[in-house]
């Protein structure tokens, strides 16, 4: 695609066409893809130690295709960026969402997540899986994290989600009542539990307890826990 302009209308030293030109704006975006089109060609055959001759160039550049990669594998570059910082659980429930995605399609490009794809994924979430509201969100959320890294990254020239709004759901939270929790003692010191349900309750209790969430309960090692002993001077 040619990209023309009007002499006075060119910033030489910024190398984009100033706001004289009527469609300065979608011009300049076009400039950027294509300067970070001719980028990727270059590194990529510099990474692999290619190679790139200028005929080899001008046939990558015209080529649609290039440089449009796989979703899916740029969502497993994203993950692995979290892996070592983001906490295991988190990384598994990244990697649920990738297959969920790998559910509604086997293959995704990146420029065909659109506002359509996000609404048709929307109503396969809804419809086909039965997911509540709160999955449907967070499944939404997972999927513009993955596209908003790409569009920082210049990997895409525009973020889909710009014009679609994750519904934030506010979560039930109840709770028990101290004879409840009574409750679930006694069911503990009795014998009518199996011994792995029993052991679900104890962590549970523990959790009660002490007020840790889940996820440090989980993490919870023998060498975690510290026990301080108070000596008390018996007054005469």
């Amino acid at each position: 695609m040619n990209i023309s302009t009007k002499e006075n209308c060119w910033n030489d030293s910024r190398r984009r066409i100033t706001a004289k030109d009527p469609q300065h704006t979608n011009k300049n975006k076009l400039l950027f893809h294509f300067e970070n089109k001719a980028a990727s060609i270059i590194l990529d055959h510099t990474v692999k130690n290619k190679n790139l001759s200028v005929l080899e160039f001008i046939r990558l550049f015209k080529d649609l295709n290039y440089g449009n990669e796989s979703f899916f594998a740029y969502a497993e570059k994203v993950i692995e960026e979290k892996r070592g910082i983001s906490q295991p659980d988190s990384i598994k429930v990244m990697n649920d969402q990738v297959n969920k995605l790998k559910a509604f399609r086997s293959e995704i490009l990146m420029n065909e997540v659109d506002l359509a794809f996000i609404l048709a994924y929307e109503k396969f979430l809804i419809v086909m899986r039965k997911n509540n509201e709160n999955t449907v969100s967070k499944s939404m959320r997972f999927l513009s994290q993955v596209m908003n890294h790409a569009f920082k990254n210049g990997i895409i020239e525009k973020n889909p989600f710009v014009n679609y709004k994750i519904k934030r759901v506010e979560g039930d939270r109840a709770h028990l009542t101290e004879s409840e929790v009574n409750k679930l003692v006694e069911i503990y010191q009795g014998t009518t539990l199996k011994p792995n349900k029993a052991n679900v309750l104890r962590y549970f209790l523990f959790s009660c307890y002490t007020g840790l969430a889940y996820a440090d309960i989980k993490n919870l090692r023998k060498k975690d826990i510290i026990i301080q002993c108070r000596l008390v001077k018996k007054m005469s």
